[in-house]
């Protein structure tokens, strides 16, 4: 966000501070009206206190509390808070913009494990729009967590049979080898995919060229090949340098290669910056902690990980490691 937009938001939320002080009825507005624009200045804690004053004042109006509701969800979403966030967002549901916010809560169940949820959100997406591709490729990937395979290739069929996009056909078929077990086809198409494909990819519609990187990233280390992931995301994070996500793999593999410690730590310090309730982030950085001999702090963070994470397999492994010391 440029400086001048930063200081017309600012002089926004100072004008409606100062209407708010003279008014006796309408506080639930201007509080809600202070509260997206603290959002839109990435200032989420504050924008939530804001919202939830609207509420106060505003809770005989179903069209204020629902937008309040809205923006609540979202906030918690963009802290990382992801079960705050499902509480506000499924009370939106079968609102004008369900298809909008049954995605977001797929996203949400999504980061807690909870996938048989997250199933039921891509299944009633699937029904408002059956022609979306990108729906359906990541319904197949539920699917696949679920380990049912089947209905996975069957829905990847669906999407590569309304697929014109050539990038997206790479993708599907690459998911489709992993499924196969052979694996070495499936990173040599995203490779290609990646490499001939890439100034489409990069502004492509469907899949963001970070998502490609993360994914042959998991290819490569479920292939063994840890060397070569850890390059792939080396690469990615050098292209995109702000991609939270591409920032808290690569310190998470630095972790696990037991390499650049320091710098991993800064990493991930970066992410939780951003996102400081997300339980991804926080395993990964007492994960990190531990790397570094840290062991007291390292069990802080993984117990504040499942606790915002309790099915997270991988955030267990790791609290049953750091538990042993």
């Amino acid at each position: 966000m440029g400086a001048f937009r930063q200081i017309k938001l600012i002089l926004l939320i100072i004008f409606y501070n100062i209407r708010m002080f003279f008014s006796k009825t309408t506080k639930g507005f201007y509080y809600s009206k202070i509260g997206v624009l603290h959002f839109e200045l990435e200032n989420y804690y504050t924008s939530i206190i804001h919202f939830n004053k609207s509420r106060k004042y505003s809770y005989n109006d179903s069209l204020f509390t629902e937008y309040n509701t809205y923006y609540l969800g979202y906030c918690y979403l963009n802290l990382g808070d992801y079960k705050k966030a499902i509480k506000y967002l499924e009370q939106c549901i079968n609102k004008n913009n369900e298809d909008e916010i049954l995605e977001l809560l797929g996203w949400c169940y999504l980061m807690v494990s909870n996938y048989s949820m997250a199933k039921k959100m891509y299944e009633k997406l699937n029904v408002l729009d059956n022609y979306s591709i990108v729906n359906k490729i990541q319904y197949a990937k539920i699917l696949i967590e679920m380990g049912d395979k089947n209905k996975a290739l069957e829905s990847l069929s669906q999407a590569e049979s309304i697929n014109h996009d050539s990038i997206v056909n790479g993708v599907i078929k690459s998911i489709k080898y992993k499924l196969k077990g052979e694996l070495i086809k499936s990173i040599d198409i995203l490779e290609n995919v990646i490499k001939s494909k890439y100034t489409e990819v990069k502004e492509g519609k469907y899949f963001k060229l970070e998502d490609l990187y993360l994914f042959l990233a998991e290819l490569q280390k479920e292939n063994e090949s840890h060397k070569e992931a850890l390059s792939t995301l080396e690469e990615s994070h050098k292209k995109n340098s702000k991609d939270i996500w591409i920032k808290n793999a690569l310190a998470m593999e630095y972790a696990e290669q037991k390499l650049k410690l320091k710098e991993a730590l800064t990493l991930i310090n970066q992410c939780i910056l951003h996102q400081p309730e997300n339980p991804i982030f926080i395993d990964t950085k007492a994960w990190i902690l531990y790397r570094l001999q840290k062991k007291k702090l390292s069990k802080e963070f993984i117990e504040k990980s499942l606790n915002l994470n309790p099915d997270s397999k991988m955030a267990q492994q790791h609290f049953d490691e750091i538990s042993r010391l």
